[in-house]
């Protein structure tokens, strides 16, 4: 049966039941819960599972269900109008892959004969949600490892994003850490640092001999504990150039209209994997830079965040309002100082262009910017002041630099985070 295409979109659960169901435009090769038309026909019984489908009806796409639970369980993906070889689909549909991808709220991509990178985004909070969602919205395999509550509010009403970026919706497949346990080309982790040694062990069945990690935390040392865990050859440096926060209806809100995803190999340099990655990564809605020079990049944003979050979470205020204070801009640019000295006796030495990009954040009169540490703190949230400013300030130690505003800043965090916990202590 072949469905006349109208434009809009319907979940493909409604195609047996209404025939003349609108359908999503064609553009490629995407991943949607949705009808195809008639350019991209599909049998009436596809809806019935793989295993109703045979190599003379799989065309240019090839659904594969995952889980009942998830908003993933209606899915179609759809590639280039290409034929596939018999052979090739039925080794795709053969019972033990169909077997093990039953319990998977995840699915195969075929697109040109070939199978596409499997993505686990760990986490669907601000920075998982928005890189992820976007991910999803242009058509890659993408799934979300996230916690029970909000797998169940994804699989009300998939990946939401607001803000400086526009407004859009996805449907988003996910998997609870315990179900995790088919490996993925590409996983994302993007969590918040007081959750990283936890989710470490949940999503380690994903991460196959061929797994390429790519953690987008701020600061450094996660990277030892995943070289650690997994080695390093699955890991890659990488870090995220945007404001975002999770609001209470859990819908990214991006702040600034700035988003970029930074990677690349730790020791440096570009190679078949990275090259790979980035035409995986590329044309989603936001910047996929491959950077040959990661770890410096990964410094100099810890530079930045560890200035931004030490200066307004210590004095409790945005950069325009410190500004506004006697001296406040000379105290601003004194950690800044400070922190830069910490790059350069690691051996990262900020370039003159991160300097002169970083003055005008730094430097603005009325700026409204403050760290997300600060917002944190005024929702009375756990921080990342020890793998952010602590850790920093360990380093600053071992190397004999002089971090007198750091310290007090880790030092006025840490004190946050000690009556946070002792009046939830009290509270429980």
């Amino acid at each position: 049966m072949a469905l006349a295409c109208t434009g809009a979109i319907t979940p493909l659960a409604a195609v047996v039941r209404k025939p003349k169901s609108k359908c999503s435009p064609c553009s490629g090769a995407f991943w949607v819960p949705r009808v195809p038309c008639q350019v991209h026909q599909i049998p009436a019984n596809a809806n019935k599972g793989r295993s109703s489908l045979n190599a003379n009806q799989v065309q240019t796409f090839l659904p594969v269900t995952g889980s009942a639970a998830s908003v993933g369980s209606q899915k179609l993906v759809t590639g280039t109008r290409q034929r596939a070889g018999r052979s090739r689909v039925d080794s795709l549909l053969g019972s033990p892959i169909r077997s093990k991808l039953t319990s998977q709220s995840r699915f195969i991509w075929f697109q040109s004969g070939k199978l596409v990178m499997r993505i686990l985004v760990v986490g669907a909070g601000a920075l998982g949600g928005y890189f992820g969602g976007c991910l999803l919205r242009a058509g890659r395999n993408v799934t979300f490892m996230v916690r029970a509550e909000r797998a169940a509010q994804m699989a009300r009403e998939g990946v939401r994003v607001i803000g400086k970026r526009g407004d859009f919706a996805v449907a988003a497949p996910t998997v609870l850490a315990a179900e995790l346990h088919e490996t993925f080309d590409l996983i994302v982790v993007a969590v918040k640092a007081y959750s990283f040694d936890e989710v470490v062990e949940q999503f380690a069945p994903a991460v196959g001999p061929s797994s390429s990690i790519v953690p987008i935390l701020n600061g450094i040392r996660h990277i030892d504990r995943l070289v650690a865990r997994f080695g390093a050859d699955r890991v890659l440096g990488g870090m995220a150039q945007i404001s975002a926060t999770l609001d209470a209806e859990g819908r990214v809100v991006v702040l600034f209209p700035i988003a970029e995803l930074v990677f690349g190999e730790l020791g440096g340099g570009v190679n078949e994997r990275t090259t790979t990655l980035s035409g995986g990564l590329g044309d989603a809605g936001f910047t996929a830079r491959l950077s040959d020079v990661v770890m410096q990049d990964m410094w100099e944003k810890w530079i930045d965040v560890s200035t931004i979050a030490g200066i307004t979470c210590l004095m409790r205020a945005s950069i325009g309002d410190i500004i506004a204070a006697q001296d406040g801009q000379s105290a601003i640019l004194r950690i800044f100082a400070e922190n830069c000295a910490v790059g350069t006796a690691a051996g990262f030495a900020p370039r003159q262009k991160f300097i002169d990009e970083e003055m005008p954040y730094l430097t603005q009169a009325g700026s409204p910017l403050k760290a997300s540490m600060l917002r944190d703190i005024e929702r009375g949230a756990a921080t990342e002041g020890d793998h952010i400013l602590g850790d920093l300030l360990a380093r600053a130690r071992n190397l004999g630099v002089s971090t007198p505003i750091l310290e007090l800043a880790h030092k006025h965090v840490s004190a946050y985070e000690a009556n946070r916990a002792r009046a939830k202590g009290l509270a429980s």
